[in-house]
């Protein structure tokens, strides 16, 4: 007696004949399915072969490997989604057992049928297609199923150092607190519109539609907003307070996968003033007259002898400290460690020290009088500058809409 194929044993053997001539073995079953063979044989005969089926009682099929993978779009998935197939004793079922897969998202399998190896396992391949998104690959056995779920992520954003922006001058680097812009394809693919991270009460989140995070030389920076206008994609954020001056490592996450830029300059001040559009294409500077709150414009112009504030970002640090995702205080205490200095139409004029805006988080402002005798006028040319490392450096230029003599 001896098995020539398949998965079993055998038990109770006779190998002498009865009265009757026969001889019988009994025949368990293994734990593989599929063909069985038992050969009988004796010298000068020829030998008898059994055919058996051996049929496993499925009970539930499951995941090994190669879920919650993450692929760029138009890649194949580096390990293969793997199954197992069990029995009712929760054993693998062993070799023979036909699965099907099947696939749900952006992305098509190596195989769509699989035969189970010894292991009771099979596997399939997954290939992410064109778009991003949700992958799901399903295997099934007779009423059994389960489930892998993959992730496809867009190609790698190829940022470099001086896409990083002083949010309101469009000047390159980052300044501890300031905000900053980051402009670059596929940062905000299906974004349509502008998503703000403004809200009424609390800090900025540390995560917004795609862009799942940033951090600054390891350091989480807030998310302002996060935009996709007439194709222009862009990010802007907080600067980490903490950021030393130098070069930084900035990480931007977008679905799932990291864009790591190396030597992004961090300056100690960059000012940078908040501007609209004005008529003739002209960049105003964001005033606002102290007197009443409202800002400057063509149809409110500004007024000599008047004290006002520039809205900016970019200016450093403060005493006392700033705390990155915080507004600034209410009694306008946190005051601009670097000088300051305001110019309207090419003259100097008396400047306080600069300070972060009560309220709100990477906004400045300083206060500067416009003297009784300046020239008035329209599109009068309006700027800053700090003094860093006693150097001059200049921010953005810009127009004040109007100007009138005060009484």
């Amino acid at each position: 007696w001896t098995v020539t194929q398949g998965s079993a044993t055998l038990s109770q053997v006779t190998t002498v004949s009865g009265a009757d001539g026969r001889v019988t073995a009994r025949v368990t079953l293994g734990t593989n399915p599929g063909p069985v063979t038992i050969k009988l044989a004796f010298e000068g005969a020829t030998p008898a072969n059994f055919q058996l089926t051996n049929q496993a009682i499925i009970s539930s099929i499951g995941v090994v490997s190669g879920t919650n993978q993450t692929a760029t779009i138009g890649t194949q998935f580096s390990s293969p989604v793997v199954f197992v197939v069990r029995d009712n004793n929760s054993n693998p079922v062993g070799s023979g057992v036909t699965v099907n897969f099947g696939i749900t998202g952006a992305g098509t399998l190596g195989s769509t049928t699989a035969v189970t190896d010894v292991n009771g396992r099979v596997q399939t391949s997954v290939t992410a297609a064109s778009t991003a998104g949700s992958i799901t690959v399903t295997a099934s056995v007779l009423s059994f199923s389960a489930s892998a779920t993959l992730s496809a992520v867009p190609a790698g954003l190829n940022l470099t150092s001086t896409q990083f922006t002083n949010a309101a001058s469009g000047a390159g680097g980052l300044v501890p607190c300031g905000l900053v812009t980051l402009v670059a394809p596929g940062l905000a693919p299906n974004v349509n519109g502008v998503l703000s991270g403004v809200s009424a009460f609390g800090p900025l989140p540390y995560s917004l539609g795609p862009i799942d995070s940033i951090t600054v030389n390891g350091i989480p920076s807030p998310i302002q907003a996060v935009s996709n206008q007439n194709g222009k994609q862009q990010v802007n954020f907080q600067t980490p307070c903490e950021a030393s001056t130098g070069s930084a490592t900035v990480v931007v996450r977008v679905s799932g996968q990291n864009n790591t830029v190396t030597g992004v300059p961090v300056l100690a001040g960059q000012p940078g003033i908040f501007t609209y559009a004005g008529p003739n294409g002209k960049a105003y500077g964001a005033v606002i007259r102290l007197k009443d709150g409202s800002y400057i414009t063509p149809s409110n112009p500004a007024v000599t002898g008047e004290n006002y504030w520039m809205v900016l970002t970019g200016m450093g640090l403060t005493t006392p400290n700033l705390t990155t995702n915080s507004p600034g205080l209410p009694n306008q205490t946190q005051t601009v460690n670097l000088r300051t200095q305001v110019g309207v139409n090419n003259a100097g004029v008396d400047t306080q020290p600069a300070k972060y805006l009560p309220g709100a988080i990477g906004v400045y402002y300083v206060e500067f009088t416009i003297p009784k005798g300046t020239t008035t006028g329209t599109n009068l040319p309006l700027a800053v500058f700090e003094v860093v490392n006693g150097q001059i450096v200049f921010g953005n230029p810009v127009y004040l809409p109007a100007l009138v003599a005060g009484p």
